[in-house]
């Protein structure tokens, strides 16, 4: 199954919480596939902020989505193989697209997953006038930044929930 037909399995309607990613990787794996460290790193964070266990990485998707948590990508295509400059030129290039698609879930919260996009994603906030909503900015889980995430999004979560924007328990 190809990565966004995957991806759009997954989405809710209406998206809460969005979380937003660089692309997904050139390597086969991706979060929707279970199989990749975003999918591992975020349902331990699940796993510990919502005192629940997964059987598996398909139960955790499942009732991600089911809590109306949704992970788009700036650029839908894989840059992960791409040059600094490449990279770069793909996610200006991928800003309109983003927003668009903002536009489109009109989130409660956005979630950005890897520092470098930041700028993109908030230009792409921008014009998709997403207003005042929350926004959190949270390193990639990789190259030994899995607690920094973790402990980030644990965080992100608890504020979340303190502002009533997700719920205290997953559904």
């Amino acid at each position: 199954m190809s990565i966004e037909t995957i991806r759009r399995s997954y989405k809710p309607n209406p998206v809460n919480v969005l979380f937003i990613g660089e692309s997904a990787p050139a390597g086969g794996t991706f979060f929707y596939y279970g199989n990749s460290s975003l999918t591992k790193y975020t349902a331990e964070v699940f796993l510990k902020s919502y005192n629940v266990n997964f059987s598996n990485n398909k139960e955790f998707l499942n009732r991600y989505s089911g809590n109306k948590y949704y992970l788009d990508d700036l650029s839908l295509i894989p840059v992960n193989h791409m040059t600094r400059i490449e990279r770069r030129e793909a996610w200006r290039n991928s800003v309109v697209s983003l927003s668009l698609r903002l536009k489109k879930y009109s989130p409660n919260a956005i979630i950005s997953i890897m520092k470098a996009i930041e700028p993109y994603v908030k230009k792409a906030m921008r014009l998709a006038q997403t207003g005042d909503i929350p926004f959190y900015s949270l390193p990639f889980p990789a190259f030994s930044h899995h607690l920094e995430y973790m402990d980030k999004l644990s965080g992100t979560l608890d504020d979340l929930k303190k502002r009533n924007i997700i719920e205290r328990k997953l559904l």
